[in-house]
Order: C-alpha cells, then structure tokens, then sequence
C-alpha cells in the first residue's frame, strides 16, 4: 500500500504525464479510506510489469531530454517518454514493447502520419531522434506491422515529395562523402609522392657526394704521382750533371799528366 498523497509518490510518478495510467496499468487502486491510500492488486505478470515501470521511470526525464515524445497505442492509449537526440528508433520501439508488452499483440512497427512514413526496415530503425526530425517532440503511432494508413491526395503527394526529397539528400551525401574521399586520396599520394622526392634527392645527394670525394682522391692521387715524376725526374738531373762534371774533372786531369 501507498499514500497517496506522500510527497515521493506525487513528485516521481503521479505529477508526470502518464503517471497515474502507469499506476493502473501496475494493478494499483486507489481507496478512499480515513487515509487515502493506492492499494496493489493481485496481477498476472508482475514481476515483468514492476521491471518495465522502473525502466520507464528512469527513462522518462523530459527535462534532461533532448526529446519528448508522445506514442499513441493500438488499443488507444497513449504514453509520453525522454529520449536523448543520440538514442535510435529502435531504441524507442524496444522501450514500447518492454514496458507495453502484455498489452501488446503482433509485429508492432512505428510510425508517424505528418508526413507519413513507417520506421521498418534496419536503416529506419537505426536513424537517431535527431536524424529522424524528432527533436524536441514529436507524436508517434505504434501501430501493427500489417496496418494500413489511408492518406489524401493531398497527403499522399506531399509523401512522395518528401520521400523524393529524402533521396536527393541521400544521393548528394553519396556524392559529398566521394569527393570528400577523393581529396583524401588525393592528399595521401601528394603526401606519398612528396616523400619520394626527398627520399630521391637524399640518395642523389649522397651520391653526388661519393662522386665528388672519388674525384678528390683521384686528383689528389695524380698530383702525388706528378709530385713524385717530377722529383725522380729531377734527381735523374742531377744524377747526370754531377757525372757530367765527374767526367768533365777526370778528363781535365788526364790532359793535364799527359802535358
């Protein structure tokens, strides 16, 4: 049993949109007695319906939410719930089954009707609140997979408008996303090539090097070698001038003693 006028309860649950339904969906009864109380009743199920009711009490923060939306039931009833922009369609359709699961019968889809669109397949459902135009809020039919939604003329074209629109859309982030990945391509092979070219003139650079200290040493290794002709070639002079002169001085003598 609860009070119900105990602050907690108020705060939390019953001063929230869709607080009170939750309590009656729950199996509580209010009874007016010398205190009012809400009463508990015997529920098939329990246990699945307490778990689903503390998932929508901490999932229902519309003010730390970036979205608040409205979900209309197939048995009419409707359940508002705050979504963060990052959640996904299929996020909010779990949180529709899990919490209305027993009152729920079917393939259970949602949808909106202004402009109609359906969210089945697997691109739909992993669309994010923000990419699927629901943000701040926005009304939502959970509705059976089989159902069929009648639109005007009127409606229908703006349908077809907006799914054409959608395409359109679609095509040009295709083509944003290939020219986005074309310049990056682009980018990495200038990047590629510039590393090349210094690698290139790195090698070139040390063999110009290697060729200039080969020409080095060869003309050092000539000059050596001219030093060194030229030196014997002197000494080979003077070799022969001092025999010149030896001869000469003995040639001298003997004239001399022959006289």
């Amino acid at each position: 049993k609860l009070r119900k006028n105990s602050k907690l309860l108020s705060n939390k649950i019953l001063s929230k949109a869709g607080g009170r339904e939750l309590m009656g969906w729950l199996g509580f009864e209010s009874k007016d007695e010398i205190e009012p109380k809400i009463e508990l009743r015997k529920l098939p199920n329990e246990k699945e319906r307490l778990e689903a009711a503390i998932m929508w009490i901490n999932s229902y923060k519309p003010r730390d939410k970036d979205a608040e939306l409205s979900i209309r039931l197939p048995n009419g009833t409707s359940i508002r719930a705050g979504f963060s922009k990052h959640e996904t369609i299929r996020d909010v359709l779990n949180y529709v089954e899990r919490f209305h699961a027993p009152s729920l019968t079917g393939n259970i889809i949602l949808s909106i009707s202004r402009p109609l669109r359906k969210f089945e397949s697997d691109d739909d459902l992993n669309l994010s609140l923000a990419q699927a135009a629901l943000l701040p809020r926005a009304a939502l039919l959970a509705i059976h997979a089989d159902t069929q939604i009648r639109l005007s003329a009127a409606e229908q074209a703006a349908e077809e408008a907006r799914r054409q629109a959608l395409k359109e859309q679609a095509q040009a982030r295709r083509e944003q996303d290939e020219k986005e990945r074309k310049l990056r391509q682009d980018k990495l092979n200038r990047k590629r090539d510039l590393i090349q070219q210094r690698a290139d003139a790195l090698r070139h650079f040390s063999s110009d090097r290697e060729d200039k200290n080969e020409r080095t040493e060869r003309e050092k290794q000539r000059r050596l070698h001219s030093l060194h002709q030229q030196q014997f070639e002197e000494e080979e002079a003077e070799a022969k001038l001092l025999s010149y002169h030896q001869h000469n001085s003995q040639q001298d003598q003997d004239d001399l003693f022959s006289s």
